[in-house]
């Protein structure tokens, strides 16, 4: 990809940083319109989409640029995270699975297959996922909330009291 096609991207995405998710999205619209078969352009599109509430066009957007790129953990996870808005599990937890195997560095793609094992009750997976998560990123309290969840859902209480303490530790909730 060119360096003006970045330079571009980064402006349009500039505008939706400041508030403005519209202004955004047209410049991006109109990059797509230059360059329709670019993978960055199509993401950034789909991030775009789902800040309007254009949701039919943010998933249209990630598939493309899934398609595109179909090796991008970053657009596996988002692809995934959308789907569990949207309550396609299934799908959700093929993709995030497919993020996490190809980058095992992310909290965020390890706590959001979390998420899908804890909605399919699967709480033994949601548990392991998470302590990855919380291994990586032990700043997060999203994460400490989703493994107390979890842990309470097996009958851990001890463990989910210390993740809870962990939660408030950065929070600041009592």
């Amino acid at each position: 990809m060119s360096n003006k096609i970045f330079s571009k991207v980064n402006k349009a995405i500039y505008y939706s940083e400041k508030g403005n998710p519209k202004k955004c999205y047209s410049k991006l619209k109109k990059l797509d319109k230059k360059y329709p078969d670019n993978e960055l352009i199509n993401f950034n599109m789909a991030v775009a989409c789902e800040k309007l509430e254009k949701n039919t066009k943010a998933e249209f957007f990630y598939r493309k640029a899934l398609a595109l790129c179909p090796d991008n953990s970053e657009t596996l996870n988002s692809l995934g995270a959308f789907l569990i808005r949207k309550g396609e599990l299934a799908e959700a937890r093929s993709l995030l699975s497919e993020a996490v195997n190809i980058d095992k560095t992310k909290a965020i793609y390890w706590n959001n297959l979390g998420v899908v094992n804890f909605l399919q009750t699967d709480y033994q997976a949601a548990v392991g996922n998470f302590k990855i998560a919380c291994a990586i990123d032990s700043e997060n309290p999203d994460i400490w909330y989703n493994l107390r969840d979890s842990y309470e859902e097996i009958g851990e209480k001890e463990l989910a009291k210390q993740a809870e303490k962990n939660y408030q530790r950065l929070t600041g909730e009592q």
